[in-house]
């Protein structure tokens, strides 16, 4: 993944919900400048990009490049964020969908970035985006998007995204499959190049992350709050996923 450079950022909280009760279009717009757009919260909201509509959900993370068609159809809450930058970047989807506790702690510091420009401005916004964007090209290694959603791996998937704490072991998800355990673990990396093990993991890590920014919890706690019982191979994993150690993420991550 290449770092980008922003300029001109421009972020503030979409609600449609103020245009009042009914059904309202944004209207057909060609975007100008590179967005995003970080779903909050939905009620029968949908996005038009390029012709294909899609019904809002909370999570949803759209990536907008100029001359990019597209209309928003209420009603629906987001952050939104138009910028510039000289450092082109691809993505292999155009949506994906990304968890709140990940996202929106970064969106906040933009916003107050944005809102007090500090000294360390550019610096500050820079690492910001580029979280962002590290997100994002981890979750769309595996995207959701390339499966069909009545594939019964992409339900599992959702599935084990929305349960992994609650100590669900392999064979549950595996019943729910209806496939044998080592066709579904043959299937699910053949899909998401990633074993269900694996993705597990991945879920718990991501909640580490969260909570090593909102919380002042110590990072042993954090690792056994988390299913993590070793030490040793919670701080590989953890670097294997960030590239950095707790301590230094959570210290790069709190302003």
């Amino acid at each position: 993944m290449n770092l980008i450079r922003c300029s001109q950022v421009n972020l503030a909280f979409h609600q449609s919900k103020l245009l009042g009760p009914g059904v309202h279009s944004y209207g057909e717009r060609m975007v100008e400048e590179y967005e995003f757009d970080y779903i909050l919260s939905s009620d029968s909201g949908k996005m038009i990009t390029e012709g294909e509509t899609v019904p809002l959900q909370p999570g949803m993370f759209f990536v907008r490049k100029p001359g990019t068609k597209v209309e928003g159809i209420t009603h629906y809450s987001s952050w939104y964020v138009r910028f510039r930058t000289e450092d082109p970047f691809s993505l292999p989807v155009f949506y994906c969908h990304l968890p709140l506790s990940l996202c929106n702690p970064v969106f906040q510091k933009i916003y107050d970035l944005h809102l007090y420009q500090p000294k360390d401005y550019q610096y500050r916004i820079d690492y910001q985006m580029n979280t962002l964007l590290y997100y994002l090209y981890q979750e769309t290694t595996f995207s959701n998007n390339t499966v069909p959603e009545n594939h019964p791996l992409a339900k599992i998937c959702k599935e084990m995204e929305h349960s992994w704490n609650k100590k669900h072991s392999l064979d549950y998800y595996v019943t729910l499959s209806g496939y044998s355990k080592s066709r579904f673990c043959h299937l699910f990396k053949e899909v998401y190049q990633i074993s269900p093990i694996q993705f597990l993991q991945r879920q718990r890590l991501k909640n580490v992350c969260c909570r090593l920014i909102e919380t002042d919890q110590s990072v042993k706690e954090i690792m056994i709050e988390n299913g993590f019982r070793n030490e040793q191979s919670f701080f590989r994993a953890f670097k294997e996923y960030t590239g950095e150690t707790p301590l230094s993420y959570r210290k790069k991550h709190r302003f």
